[in-house]
């Protein structure tokens, strides 16, 4: 059986991707997210806010039998407040890193803990952004938060290599998907974010992709990820 912990299952690329992977009989999903939407027998769901990082160090990966691969994927994330530094919600600004680098880093510490023992394949997977390379007005938590995504999966890849425990990590962009994140970019305004135009043209000219298509591309990159040596990847030069 392969076992894959998913962040961020209740929409968008999280539940696309739970579901394309539940309609192969040999994997098992555990769901991690504030709502249950996915019924399966294969299908358990931790009911857990992922902005809430106490509640994360209080999480624990349960025991697996006999798994032939087990897979962290971090999905879960946060746009944030699209303003510019000096408008921003300090409140908000401290969900959004939560959401988006402290509960990862804190759920690869404890997937490595607990599986570093077991002699399978294992893969840790993180959904970075092409907003990670390169600064975007409005972006400052986004794009930072995502940028130290993936520094911290480089790191980790370079310890897991000297520790030789067998996990492989990447960090992997995904391309322009059509989710609600898409829709509060649109709602921005060209004050907060300059930009704005492009993705309302993104939408108006069909460039946006499904989540079913991008968690196809997940499925196979998983299934293929011994082929790549990078760390930091785009999905679409990757499948």
């Amino acid at each position: 059986m392969n076992y894959f912990f998913i962040t961020g299952t209740s929409k968008g690329i999280g539940r696309a991707l739970a579901a394309e992977l539940l309609t192969m009989q040999y994997n098992k999903v555990f769901g991690i997210s504030r709502s249950l939407v996915l019924h399966h027998d294969h299908y358990v769901h931790f009911h857990l806010d992922l902005a809430d990082t106490k509640a994360v160090s209080q999480f624990r990966f349960p025991d697996l039998t006999e798994p032939k691969g087990i897979y962290l994927i971090n999905n879960s994330g946060s746009l944030g407040e699209v303003r510019h530094s000096g408008e921003l919600d300090n409140e908000k600004i401290i969900s959004t890193y939560n959401l988006n680098i402290i509960s990862p880093a804190i759920l690869i510490n404890k997937f490595i803990e607990k599986f570093k023992k077991t002699d399978c394949n294992k893969v840790i997977l993180n959904i970075s952004s092409g907003a990670a390379k390169r600064p975007i007005d409005g972006w400052s938590t986004y794009g930072s938060s995502k940028a130290a995504l993936d520094l911290l999966s480089q790191t980790v890849q370079a310890e897991c290599e000297l520790d030789q425990n067998g996990f492989r990590i990447f960090s992997v962009a995904p391309g322009v998907v059509d989710t609600a994140m898409q829709d509060q970019i649109r709602s921005s305004s060209i004050k907060d974010f300059s930009s704005v135009q492009n993705f309302i043209n993104f939408k108006e000219e069909g460039e946006l992709q499904h989540p079913e298509v991008v968690a196809r591309k997940i499925v196979y990159f998983m299934e293929n990820c011994h082929k790549y040596n990078q760390v930091i990847l785009s999905l679409n030069n990757a499948s």
